[in-house]
């Protein structure tokens, strides 16, 4: 996105990987910060680029919660890129164990059917939704299969 242009500015949880994105871009701004409560004003940004953002978190209110944060930071009419696991087995949740050998990772799963009711709820408008298997990378010891949903805010 910066190559493209646009002032990009990385956000995660963990300390090291922001000093690991440091590393790797020293040129970008990167800031330690939390999705549920994301340390920027109100509408600062024309876009949210959430891959993988929300799998991790451990509760679908942490998942709504996290979801009216990029609501909040957004202009309207900004653009919300979302990639989120797709839930193949009926369960909400679960603890895989990664075949790289990186141990157990926790992972919230989602249908089409209630990402699309949780971005209706935070206020977004569907641009965009396709689900489709990983077969890139094959990590886990299960299928994978992603769905990645592109949305807006009211103008």
């Amino acid at each position: 996105l910066a190559k493209r242009g646009l002032d990009v500015v990385g956000l995660d949880l963990s300390s090291g990987m922001i000093n690991l994105a440091k590393k790797t871009h020293p040129h970008l701004k990167f800031i330690q910060g939390n999705f549920l409560d994301l340390p920027f004003a109100d509408n600062s940004f024309i876009g949210v680029w959430g891959l993988a953002a929300l799998v991790h978190l451990e509760s679908v209110a942490a998942a709504k919660k996290a979801l009216a944060e990029f609501q909040r930071v957004l202009k309207p009419g900004g653009i919300l890129f979302l990639r989120v696991k797709a839930n193949l087995k009926n369960n909400k949740f679960e603890t895989v164990k990664d075949l790289q050998g990186a141990g157990e990772r926790f992972f919230q799963y989602f249908t089409q059917a209630e990402l699309k009711k949780y971005l209706q709820a935070a206020g977004f408008s569907l641009l965009k939704m396709q689900q489709y298997p990983e077969r890139q990378i094959q990590r886990y010891s299960q299928p994978v299969e992603w769905i990645d949903c592109l949305s807006k805010t009211g103008e």
